[in-house]
């Protein structure tokens, strides 16, 4: 009797959902090695080539060699981030400064910060996949 009862319960299945991420989204997080989910980029637009940003992520500066001029797209910078804490950041050169909670960056995998050079006004998104830049 007992084989029975567990021959006919079923096996429950579970699946954890990951992002699927296209070529381009993959390559970025391969190189700043962001594939962990523990982990966000933070990229800054063209408007912030040559501009002094100071990136406070879990209480801690990033270390100036996180700081990197990309080399494979139209980014500024980009730096890799812990979801699980809050970002600050600033600009120094135009005294913009920008909080980012953990309950906003921990559902995305790409943040990004662009800036419009004739308002001069932030704009900040979330996503999980790439934004080609125009």
């Amino acid at each position: 009797m007992l084989i029975i009862i567990l021959c006919s319960c079923k096996q429950s299945e579970t699946r954890l959902e990951v992002p699927k991420f296209n070529t381009i989204d993959y390559h970025y997080l391969k190189i700043f090695k962001a594939e962990n989910e523990n982990f966000s980029l933070l990229f800054f637009g063209g408007a912030y080539f040559n501009a002094t940003v100071v990136v406070r992520n879990c209480h801690e500066l990033e270390p100036e060699d996180s700081l990197q001029s990309s080399k494979c797209g139209p980014f500024a910078k980009i730096f890799k981030i812990k979801k699980s804490c809050k970002t600050s950041v600033f600009d120094v050169e135009r005294n913009h400064f920008l909080k980012l909670n953990a309950d906003s960056i921990v559902k995305y995998k790409f943040i990004y910060i662009t800036r419009d050079v004739m308002t001069d006004s932030l704009t900040v998104t979330f996503t999980n996949n790439h934004i080609p830049v125009k």
